[in-house]
């Protein structure tokens, strides 16, 4: 029963601590400057486009809890939808961009064009 409790315990927080480690990280303010040289600010609106997996889902894009952490890829049912950003974080070299409900990777997103800046405040 032990090992069963411990397996259990071990899968849970493994399973977790993908996204988790995002959401430790500090939020930032300032202002993103992309490698095109697009500007994204706080407030900027954000298009979800079409995700580029094989199934219409985001590679790029994931869905957040209501402690903005990361909790899965974002499905099909994502794409099209504006959001605000509300902050930024950074994770290992790579910067992230937050709204009410999504959470992804700037550059390869906008890269891969799963998102798009639709209007910057």
């Amino acid at each position: 029963m032990k090992k069963i409790t411990l397996l259990l315990l071990f899968v849970t927080v493994f399973g977790y601590s993908q996204g988790r480690s995002i959401s430790l990280s500090k939020k930032i303010k300032e202002p993103y400057v992309t490698m095109n040289g697009d500007t994204l600010k706080v407030g900027s609106i954000i298009l979800f486009k079409e995700g580029t997996n094989h199934d219409g889902g985001f590679k790029y894009v994931q869905l957040l809890n209501n402690f903005n952490e990361p909790l899965r890829q974002a499905d099909s049912r994502s794409a099209f939808q504006k959001q605000e950003i509300k902050f930024f974080k950074e994770q290992n070299g790579s910067y992230y961009l937050f709204t009410k409900f999504y959470c992804a990777n700037i550059e390869a997103a906008l890269n891969k064009e799963e998102i798009q800046v639709v209007k910057s405040k």
